[in-house]
């Protein structure tokens, strides 16, 4: 019979019995594990749900778990898979409904949000596996063109769906331009309203990708990659602006471009023209939207090359491989460095630090499960010609519902 330490069941009862000690343990515990202990108590679940604990999350910048990776088979059906940055977390996965009718997806910081082809939104966390079907919206007789979920939850418990449409019907001349418009939903007063006075039109050819707009600074960037201006829009104040193009003669337009926000920052990484050490470059859009300022440099030398030959052609090119995120620390050393993630032929996921160079594997693809047509699939080639869009994931305890 094992003996219990008077003094160890004590201690652990007074600090059980401390709500505000309790509290600071809770807040250093990942979030998923949080929701679980939920239903340890009553008491429990009222001090997890309660605003102490919840502040605390809300000012906390946590890092992402994993991918979540948008794509479509050749039947035009739609996946979520999630790629954890651990290989130890591929059991942890997030809750998805089996769901394949997936027009425009978007994610931010914890929460998704999908269009169906019918042009109904849902909102979900799949933390708490929350599901929420909103309202029709305004301007459902025309054609949707792209939705953005925008959610910070240091600023504020409620999120916005900033979604854009068009009247296919319209057109103007010298060049032919699609005219838009612009409809936003708050969950804050679950209404949605047109943004009347910021009807636009833009150019066809160097139209920026509307289908995936970014939440960066209290704005919704739609970054352009074929040589054109970006487009931005200020929630807050309603206001439209252009980001400047990004002026490079790194690669050619229009190719192996990755962009998106992490850690408070919006970048670009482009890679260069085929070489034996490739060359990748990140940007990083200033705060005001004038302009970019170049981050990093860095090669993928040859021990990158040896440790995944997969990489190489077989001319020695190091060519084959797809910038798929950037994940930004907070600098410094070890876990706080940037790194790129980068998707290997054979289903290998690694990590490149931008600052010390250092790469691993953080992801074997092959393993991670993709219910693909019906049928459970270990597919580590899923990925390699179809186009993603991909969104960093992060667990969260915020509510979706009214």
């Amino acid at each position: 019979m094992a003996v219990v330490d008077s003094g160890s069941c004590s201690s652990l009862d007074k600090v059980v019995s401390n709500d505000d000690l309790l509290l600071e343990i809770l807040f250093r515990l990942p979030v998923k594990s949080l929701f679980r202990f939920k239903s340890v108590s009553k008491h429990w679940h009222s001090l997890i749900s309660n605003p102490p604990l919840v502040h605390l999350l809300r000012h906390h910048r946590r890092k992402p778990s994993g991918l979540l990776l948008h794509w479509k088979s050749f039947l035009s059906l739609s996946y979520l898979d999630f790629l954890p940055f651990n290989n130890n977390h591929a059991h942890d996965r997030p809750f998805f409904p089996n769901y394949y009718d997936i027009h425009y997806f978007t994610s931010c910081n914890g929460l998704i949000s999908w269009v169906d082809s019918i042009n109904v939104f849902h909102v979900m966390n799949p933390t708490t596996r929350q599901l929420i079907t909103l309202p029709q919206p305004l301007l459902f007789r025309l054609r949707i063109e792209g939705m953005t979920l925008a959610f910070d939850p240091s600023k504020s418990l409620h999120y916005k769906l900033i979604s854009l449409w068009t009247d296919s019907a319209r057109f103007t001349n010298n060049p032919p331009a699609s005219c838009f418009q612009i409809e936003i939903y708050s969950s804050e007063t679950i209404s949605s309203r047109v943004l009347v006075d910021l009807n636009f039109t833009w150019p066809y050819r160097q139209r920026p990708k509307f289908s995936r707009g970014t939440y960066w600074n209290d704005a919704i960037i739609w970054f352009c990659n074929y040589g054109g201006d970006s487009l931005y829009l200020q929630i807050k104040e309603e206001r439209l602006g252009t980001i400047p193009r990004l002026t490079t003669s790194f690669q050619d337009e229009g190719k192996d471009i990755c962009y998106g926000e992490s850690g408070g920052h919006f970048y670009v990484v482009e890679r260069s023209s085929p070489s034996p050490n490739v060359a990748l470059k990140v940007s990083e859009l200033m705060a005001d939207f004038s302009g970019w300022v170049t981050k990093y440099i860095a090669e993928l030398g040859e021990d990158v090359g040896r440790a995944f030959p997969e990489m190489i052609e077989d001319q020695g090119l190091m060519t084959r491989f797809r910038v798929l995120s950037m994940v930004w620390g907070g600098g410094g050393g070890g876990e706080e460095q940037p790194y790129l993630v980068l998707l290997v032929p054979g289903g290998k996921m690694i990590r490149f630090n931008l600052e010390d160079k250092r790469f691993g594997e953080v992801c074997d693809v092959g393993k991670v499960t993709c219910m693909q047509d019906g049928k459970r699939t270990y597919g580590s080639t899923r990925y390699t010609s179809c186009r993603l869009e991909v969104h960093h994931y992060f667990h969260s305890l915020f509510n979706v519902l009214p």
